[in-house]
């Protein structure tokens, strides 16, 4: 990757050789591949490719600690953030009341989930959504709409 080696791999019996890597960050890479020679062939580069590593798709869904629930009783929405290929998500997630924001909390990377604890909900039916940000890694992603109920 540039100047970097990211690792080695030998020549299987047709003169073939693989890596498979996870380590490349997001953005443009320029590989190559070194032959290092042996005492019967000479080493040997090859062209650079550029490689692009996007981020990761994620996928976010939310849960309701009660619901119904009860007015003026806490309630707490749990959301997680699914990665596609594992790793840890990082940024906020923003959970809101239709279009109103309730508040913003930061994923915790060993879970993959913000939770936000809430008793100010009217009596209703509410829209409640959780909005994953995204990172520098991984993409952003919104919760299906959770139909928060509030009772008297």
């Amino acid at each position: 990757d540039g100047n970097t080696v990211i690792g080695t791999a030998a020549l299987n019996g047709s003169g073939v050789a693989q890596l498979a890597t996870a380590s490349l960050s997001v953005g443009v890479h320029s590989m190559t591949a070194a032959y290092l020679g042996n005492s019967n062939f000479v080493s040997s580069a090859s062209s650079a490719l550029q490689h692009t590593v996007n981020k990761a798709k994620t996928t976010t869904s939310m849960v309701s600690s009660l619901n119904p629930s009860i007015k003026g009783k806490p309630v707490t929405f749990t959301a997680t953030v699914h990665t596609a290929f594992g790793g840890a998500p990082g940024n906020k997630v923003t959970f809101k009341n239709g279009g109103a924001i309730l508040g913003s909390v930061v994923v915790n990377p060993t879970t993959h989930q913000a939770k936000f604890t809430t008793s100010k909900l009217a009596v209703g039916t509410h829209s409640i959504t959780a909005d994953y940000a995204g990172d520098a890694n991984f993409l952003s992603s919104n919760s299906p709409v959770l139909k928060q109920v509030v009772k008297q």
